[in-house]
């Protein structure tokens, strides 16, 4: 589903694009090689054109999880960086952060593997500090109002001796 938005979003634009710049340019129904061109045919297809697109637009609104995962997991991605800049604890290393194509009855399941690296001087162990941030990484997901079930798992690398 969201594979033939995103080719019909393109393929829109490419069309817009395209009649646009063949007016600026001074491609017209009456050139030399389209004598037989409607001068009419221009402003019915910009107004096609922006039909498809509005419907496209009114299409990603109404189905809001399956179209806007990506900014979802951008937003994500930017909460759990929050999270980790705010504890004393860690740094981040990586935040791989994706929606599961499997679909589990009742949930929106978001994937989140984090990876982070002990700040010197801690003395908490790996487990303690991977429950905390899994803990405190799943609830400001759910306080901000994403509508998913957050699967967390935060991995503590250690520096080698």
């Amino acid at each position: 589903m969201n594979g033939i938005f995103v080719l019909l979003l393109q393929l829109v634009g490419i069309n817009l694009a395209a009649a646009l710049v063949f007016r600026i340019y001074g491609l017209s129904a009456q050139g030399s090689r389209y004598q037989r061109g409607k001068s009419r045919i221009f402003p019915i297809v910009i107004a096609a054109t922006l039909a498809a697109l509005a419907g496209l637009l009114i299409w990603q609104f109404s189905i809001t999880p399956e179209l806007q995962r990506s900014s979802q997991t951008q937003r994500a991605i930017a909460e759990i960086q929050q999270v980790t800049n705010e504890s004393s604890l860690v740094s981040l290393v990586e935040a791989n952060v994706r929606f599961t194509p499997t679909n589990i009855d009742g949930q929106n399941t978001l994937l989140c593997l984090i990876y982070v690296q002990r700040q010197a001087g801690v003395t908490e162990s790996a487990s303690e500090i991977s429950d905390r941030l899994t803990q405190t990484i799943q609830q400001r997901l759910l306080n901000r109002g994403f509508n998913v079930t957050p699967l967390v798992d935060v991995n503590v690398l250690e520096i080698p001796d």
